[in-house]
């Protein structure tokens, strides 16, 4: 929400590979959630902008995430080699959001490259200074690095090395512990660096370090990227953005968020956000109903930025249009209203503006006396009514006897 630049996690499999996404998806999640939790270590300002959704009930973050599913149109065998990896990238043009979100890519098929490499990133070089587009980092669970999903262990490492490259780590940049081709792209001055181009069968995501000595990719004071100022990074701590709705009778309405991403509420919701973040509002009234204002954050009636520094709530009051007050009168007399769109004899209605006062006054005829109200009105004095809704009024006068 604080951002359209997020990263999406997918579990992909070729068109004869067995599902495992029942048993996986869980262990997935578990994983992504220790990612975050590694990485909020590492860095307290920072961590990984998971593409998360709402599901109904669920009240871990980790379990919101939205994990997607693919069955590719080749068979596995077809996806091998530096030619299968190109028909598995092009195959892969359906995860779309290519200019906004980084993907993440657990792939269940036959090992596309040696059984050694627990994982590869495929990332444009182009604007290398902004971290690059259309990044796709893949972890192959076919692998020898495959057997520990949902441990915080090794295939949580290889997830996030793989995502640092996808975010653009070391892309034409003069770090000093850049190790030598071929293993250019990675850091050797340290086997604990999630950037070493080794791991083994005890490597855990909380034994490793993000960038030791700060120096090569992630908070370094070099000219070259710096994977700290990622825009699919989080910036923490996030803050709670409620937006309520005071509605009055059937009014109904929608707040519609158009920057910095596109999201609507229709009735009261939250949303975290990043710290810092500036939140543009549209209030939307529905057919028959006007938007009165805002409270809260938000004041006026036109659209509202509101900055999220701390805890905010916006309120956004919507009414009917207009009011339909329906008089009718039993016996002989009259009502009339201040504003004076009621004079009435026998039935009558009228329209009045929603949130305005209406004063209806019974007047007998000679020889008549008023009873009293019923409906909206209650009583023998004058019925003053709040326009906040439809209603209805009976005036009853009696012969005098």
């Amino acid at each position: 929400m604080s951002s359209p630049r997020q990263v999406h996690v997918t579990y992909a499999i070729p068109a004869d590979g067995a599902d495992q996404f029942a048993a996986l998806s869980s262990k997935i999640a578990t994983d992504a959630a220790a990612m975050d939790m590694w990485w909020r270590g590492q860095d307290p300002t920072r961590t990984i902008r998971f593409d998360l959704f709402a599901f109904p009930g669920c009240a871990s973050k980790s379990g919101r995430l939205d994990l997607g599913f693919i069955r590719l149109p080749r068979v596995g065998s077809l996806y091998v080699g530096d030619a299968g990896a190109d028909r598995l990238l092009s195959d892969l043009g359906q995860l779309g959001a290519l200019s906004s979100q980084k993907h993440l890519v657990y792939y269940d098929g036959p090992p596309v490259f040696d059984t050694f490499v627990c994982g590869t990133t495929f990332v444009p070089r182009t604007a290398p200074t902004t971290g690059g587009f259309a990044g796709i980092a893949f972890v192959w669970l076919r692998s020898l690095c495959g057997f520990d999903v949902g441990a915080g262990g090794l295939n949580a490492a290889v997830a996030v090395h793989e995502l640092i490259h996808g975010l653009g780590a070391l892309v034409d940049s003069k770090a000093p512990n850049e190790c030598a081709p071929p293993d250019d792209g990675h850091v050797c001055d340290s086997t604990t660096d999630v950037l070493y181009p080794e791991a083994s069968s005890q490597t855990r995501i909380a034994t490793q370090t993000l960038d030791v000595g700060r120096d090569d990719y992630y908070g370094h004071p070099g000219g070259w990227f710096d994977v700290q100022d990622s825009g699919w990074l989080t910036h923490l701590p996030q803050h709670l953005l409620t937006i309520r709705f005071q509605n009055t009778g059937k009014a109904t309405g929608a707040v519609r968020v158009t920057s910095p991403s596109a999201f609507e509420c229709n009735q009261d919701c939250s949303l975290e956000l990043d710290s810092g973040t500036q939140v543009i509002f549209v209030a939307t009234p529905a057919a028959g109903t006007r938007f009165l204002g805002w409270r809260g954050a938000c004041s006026g009636t036109g659209a509202c930025s509101v900055a999220v520094d701390a805890a905010k709530t916006v309120t956004a009051m919507f009414v009917v249009t207009g009011v339909r007050l329906t008089v009718n009168v039993t016996g002989s007399g009259k009502v009339t209203s201040s504003p004076g769109a009621i004079s009435c004899p026998t039935r009558c209605s009228a329209s009045f503006q929603a949130g305005s006062t209406i004063r209806l006054k019974a007047n007998p005829s000679r020889g008549h006396r008023f009873v009293g109200w019923a409906g909206s009105c209650r009583g023998t004095g004058a019925c003053v009514l709040k326009a906040d809704r439809d209603r209805s009024a009976r005036a009853t006068f009696h012969k005098k006897g």
